[in-house]
């Protein structure tokens, strides 16, 4: 029996009472997207470093990143959170089209 997607194949197991946790969580790793996750991971890694800090969140706005203390304010860390919700939908849509 073949499936669209892992999450059909999940919904199969649980439905038929199959209790076997093998078959329930290699259909739920088949129903992860790799690739969107390790992109929006490296994206979340890039957005929270010193640099994109001072090179960049200093330049959108000056009330973004204190530097007198090092530190971001709560509106750099909306922007920052804001750049990466715009960077998964900008991902899931190139990943349903195909492109990646």
């Amino acid at each position: 029996m073949e499936y669209e997607s892992g999450v059909e194949e999940l919904s199969y197991v649980i439905n038929n009472n199959s209790e076997d946790l093998f078959h329930a969580s290699s259909a739920m790793y088949d129903a992860i997207k790799i690739k969107v996750a390790f992109l929006i991971f490296v994206t979340y890694i890039l957005l929270n470093t010193d640099m994109f800090a001072e090179n960049i969140l200093s330049k959108i706005n000056n009330k973004c990143y204190d530097m007198s203390s090092d530190k971001i304010t709560s509106s750099g860390i909306i922007i920052s959170a804001m750049m990466l919700s715009l960077f998964y939908i900008i991902v899931d849509l190139l990943s349903n089209c195909g492109c990646i």
